[in-house]
């Protein structure tokens, strides 16, 4: 989003976009980490992650800038707003499924909004940014980094929705805390392991 445009023809090497996949992983993994033990992240949920927004729209902009799928496609600044603007709104249609899959629908409205927000950003806004809305892109789309990492935050926040209902009584049980945890390390781990793979 806000990187300058690659000239026509230029490619990130595999070297190139395995260092940048494992950095922005890692810088993910870290603030999710940080949060965490710092307790801010357990105390108030939704304003952590409305804060944290930001920093995580910069590290997925530069996650699916470096992507190797990406590399032969330039966008101009509007098609960049267009895809920010995209995922924005999908973020809805992202709060309906948690909602539909058993997330509380009154009482954590707010945490289940900024998990939205997080979680589109992780799975739809690469995907939009690297395949765009060309359905023979998207049918030729395969198993590189960015499909990689969408399916494993969706993987992730499923698997971390499994210590919530347990009787731990620990303060990163409650909504959307192992959740959003899950997601993030999922995307991570799934564009770590399709970059290594390549």
């Amino acid at each position: 989003m806000f990187l300058p445009r690659k000239p026509r023809g230029v490619r990130f090497s595999r070297t190139a976009s395995l260092a940048a996949g494992v950095a922005t992983a890692a810088a993910q993994i870290a603030g999710t980490a940080a949060l965490l033990y710092s307790g801010t992240l357990a105390a108030a949920p939704a304003r952590t992650l409305w804060r944290a927004l930001p920093v995580a729209v910069v590290l997925q902009a530069i996650a699916a800038e470096t992507a190797p799928e990406n590399a032969r496609r330039t966008q101009s600044w509007m098609a960049r707003v267009y895809v920010g603007v995209l995922t924005a709104a999908l973020t809805a249609a992202v709060y309906l499924a948690y909602v539909l899959m058993g997330a509380p629908p009154v009482s954590h409205v707010a945490e289940t909004a900024a998990l939205s927000a997080h979680t589109a950003l992780l799975v739809v806004y690469p995907l939009l940014a690297t395949y765009g809305v060309d359905a023979r892109a998207w049918a030729a789309a395969g198993a590189g980094p960015v499909p990689a990492s969408a399916a494993g935050a969706v993987a992730g926040a499923w698997l971390g929705a499994v210590p919530i209902p347990l009787d731990w009584d620990r303060p990163w049980q409650q909504w959307p805390v192992p959740v959003v945890a899950g997601a993030v390390v999922g995307a991570a781990v799934g564009r770590v392991a399709a970059l290594v793979r390549m």
